[in-house]
């Protein structure tokens, strides 16, 4: 998992390159004096979502001294998992001169107006990690792949349980994504490819249980209910999940239509 996480933050910092060299290939606007700096100018935004994980601290100053290491200005902000803070401070990332943003958004459909008048000034966007919908002012996104991730969960569910030999049954209460992360959907469909050959719908005497909530991302916790009576199936869960049949995932790539929200599992 490291190392797939390290793998993205060198793809956007890949990317990052990319764009620099886009612009420096560009005519400069009209501005006076601004054609001379402009070229090979390296002002980047990045934009994270907390510092609460590690992971993210970990991206946000992996990517700042990697670029600082190749001169470029870096401008490293933490939102605190609030999105009005996250879009006041790519806000004034642009008007700082950020001519890259690096952004691992919180809502993946809020942010299509601020990045709007990052594109009215020539900034290049990379959404970092978590797909932005619903603009056409995305660039690049730069991900690892995701639905691999979630055939990670599921296998390690699978072998920590021992679901090969184990008599079971085994009770599972699938946890929901956030609706607004795209991730969620791609965890899930990885995750229940690998749990779905041994599970069957069942009922819970639990009122709670008996409402799984309507997106699962994929199994957080599993334990053992009763003694064995049976080996097939050997998961019984609240209700039958609905799988995203869409497995698409997006390695560093630019969208390839005018919104990304068109590359969205269904």
């Amino acid at each position: 998992m490291k190392f797939s996480r390290g793998i993205t933050t060198l793809a956007a910092a890949g990317i990052i390159s990319l764009g620099l060299a886009a612009c420096s290939a560009s005519p400069a606007n009209s501005g006076g004096a601004g054609g001379e700096s402009a070229e090979g100018d390296c002002s980047v935004g990045i934009s994270m979502p907390t510092r609460s994980l590690e992971r993210w601290i970990n991206d946000g100053e992996g990517l700042q001294k990697q670029l600082e290491g190749e001169d470029c200005t870096v401008d490293l902000q933490y939102a605190d998992n609030k999105t009005d803070q996250q879009i006041s401070q790519i806000q004034n990332q642009i008007a700082g001169g950020s001519k890259i943003l690096v952004v691992a958004a919180i809502d993946g459909e809020a942010l299509a107006p601020v990045l709007a008048e990052a594109k009215k000034q020539n900034a290049t966007v990379i959404a970092y990690d978590r797909l932005i919908n619903g603009t056409p002012d995305v660039d690049y996104y730069a991900t690892f792949d995701n639905y691999k991730v979630g055939q990670l969960q599921g296998q390690y569910i699978e072998k920590t349980l021992d679901l090969a030999n184990a008599a079971g049954p085994f009770t599972l209460e699938p946890f929901a994504g956030s609706p607004d992360d795209n991730n969620a959907k791609f965890f899930f469909s990885g995750a229940w490819g690998i749990l779905q050959p041994t599970s069957r719908a069942g009922s819970s005497p639990s009122p709670r249980a008996s409402r799984p909530r309507p997106t699962t991302t994929g199994p957080r916790s599993a334990s053992r209910a009763g003694p064995p009576t049976r080996r097939s199936p050997r998961w019984t869960t609240a209700s039958p999940p609905s799988t995203p049949a869409d497995r698409r995932s997006t390695w560093c790539s630019r969208p390839t239509t005018a919104s990304p929200s068109a590359s969205r599992p269904r």
